[in-house]
């Protein structure tokens, strides 16, 4: 009988010890607004080499733009920074220390009473830290819904007899806030913190909407420039005929020059000696207006008569090519600069008076 009682008291022991412990937590859970779930020991050491919590004395992300803040019981306010700074303030926003930690994707801190919990988002866990940056506990944030927005990146908070908003100065949310400020029937409003940065988050984004568009429009334009200047590099006389140029130069010359291509060169061009006196010219572009694509062939027949006469006609009816000719005042530029020869205008022939 004395053993059942002893049993009786142990279990209302039990039930009084664990209520105790809910209760516990749950007031944890109140002080900072969120469903924490208490890590163990061991993922409490994992969490303390994950967060990799640093505080510093220098405030390195003064003039940065606000991604979220909260204010505790007695007035203290924290600022989250961009690349997971936290700042921390008394009252008068009087710079206290700078928190650093890691966090694998968005992140936010939130008061715990005296103690600050840096949250990171997409985890779903939290480090609890004192105001010497030492972990005191680690959890695993379980609620409530939507926690991220309703308690962490709350953008308006009353204390006291102040109440807090972040904006960024229009009526429109942009991907962060450039100004704290509170207000109260006292002292009306007060800019507790402004961003140096005179883009908010909308702005951020047309400005890149803006660059992107310029950026395309500015390719558009360059194509159109390179299209009409092809264009135009390819208009005038087509030389799909036959053209017969007279030079100083003996034969033996005109084959060693078109033999050696050189930087002047005023085409782009391959030359082969078919038979003693006949070879092939192929032009693949030109050097100075255009980088368009091409292969064009052309015979050359050289003769003697006095001097050195060229005659070069347009193959295109008897090899495939993507372009049938080029114009004609490429080939009497190639042949002056190349050969110093000029046509004969006598022996030019039209289009189709050769065939």
């Amino acid at each position: 009988m004395q053993k059942l009682k002893f049993l009786k008291k142990c279990r209302k022991f039990y039930i009084i010890s664990l209520l105790l412990l809910v209760f516990g937590i749950r007031l944890d859970v109140y002080a900072c607004e969120l469903e924490l779930e208490k890590k163990t020991e061991g993922e409490e050491e994992k969490d303390i080499e994950y967060f990799d919590i640093t505080v510093s004395k220098t405030w390195t992300s003064r003039g940065r733009e606000i991604l979220s803040y909260d204010v505790s019981e007695n007035g203290s306010i924290l600022i989250v920074f961009p690349k997971q700074k936290v700042g921390v303030f008394d009252e008068n926003m009087k710079f206290l220390f700078e928190l650093s930690f890691y966090s694998s994707g968005a992140y936010g801190a939130v008061w715990n009473g005296d103690n600050i919990l840096l949250v990171d988002l997409r985890s779903d866990k939290a480090a609890e830290c004192d105001r010497n940056g030492e972990i005191v506990g680690s959890y695993a944030v379980i609620g409530p819904n939507n926690y991220d927005s309703d308690i962490v990146m709350k953008r308006k908070r009353e204390y006291g007899e102040y109440e807090y908003f972040c904006t960024n100065n229009k009526d429109g949310n942009g991907f962060y806030y450039i100004i704290l400020e509170r207000t109260s029937e006292k002292y009306g409003k007060e800019i507790l913190y402004k961003s140096g940065n005179i883009l908010d988050g909308i702005q951020y984004g047309i400005c890149i909407l803006v660059l992107f568009a310029a950026v395309v429009i500015g390719f558009f334009l360059w194509l159109a420039a390179l299209d009409s200047k092809s264009t135009k590099i390819l208009d005038g006389k087509p030389f799909d005929g036959t053209r017969t140029y007279s030079t100083d130069y003996s034969v033996d010359d005109c084959i060693g020059l078109l033999s050696r291509k050189n930087i002047y060169d005023v085409l782009r061009y391959s030359f082969r000696l078919e038979k003693e006196d006949t070879g092939e010219l192929v032009i693949t572009g030109h050097n100075k207006y255009s980088r368009l694509q091409m292969k064009v062939c052309h015979q050359v027949v050289f003769g003697e008569n006095g001097n050195t006469e060229i005659r070069i006609k347009n193959r295109s009816g008897e090899k495939t090519n993507p372009y049938s000719y080029i114009p004609q005042w490429w080939m009497d530029e190639f042949m002056e600069q190349k050969l110093d020869a000029l046509p004969m205008d006598m022996d030019v022939c039209e289009a189709g008076e050769d065939r």
